[in-house]
């Protein structure tokens, strides 16, 4: 009877890390989509760029290249020199045996200047 308890808590510790694995590989998946997006979305702010997709566009695009949904994306064009941030976030849902179905967000910001950009 020891034996038989003693492997059940084993398997449930087994599962958890598993489990404990399959949500943390979720959460570095839904930060790198957040990170692309944002990344992705910045130079186009910068209106004179003159790219046929919107910075959100852009941003849901590589979301869900990277098998994210854009759910936030504060990245409005414009026309200045100045520097802009771009913040977004992203959802990603993973089964997790056991438990059901975990939506990871994430969220990530980025900075673009167009002077540097060009070398000015």
């Amino acid at each position: 009877m020891f034996l038989v308890g003693l492997l059940a808590v084993g398997v449930v510790i087994m599962v958890f890390s598993v489990d404990a694995g399959l949500v943390l590989d979720a959460r570095s998946r839904a930060q790198a989509a957040a990170d692309a997006a944002a990344l992705g979305a910045a130079p186009l702010t910068f209106a004179e760029f003159g790219s046929a997709l919107s910075p959100m566009a852009e941003a849901a695009r590589l979301a869900e290249a990277n098998g994210a949904e854009l759910l936030i994306c504060i990245c409005k064009r414009d026309k200045s020199w100045k520097p802009r941030i771009v913040e977004v976030t992203v959802a990603l849902a993973r089964p997790i045996p056991g438990f059901g179905e975990a939506v990871i967000k994430a969220s990530a910001r980025a900075q673009f200047s167009p002077v540097e950009a060009l070398g000015k």
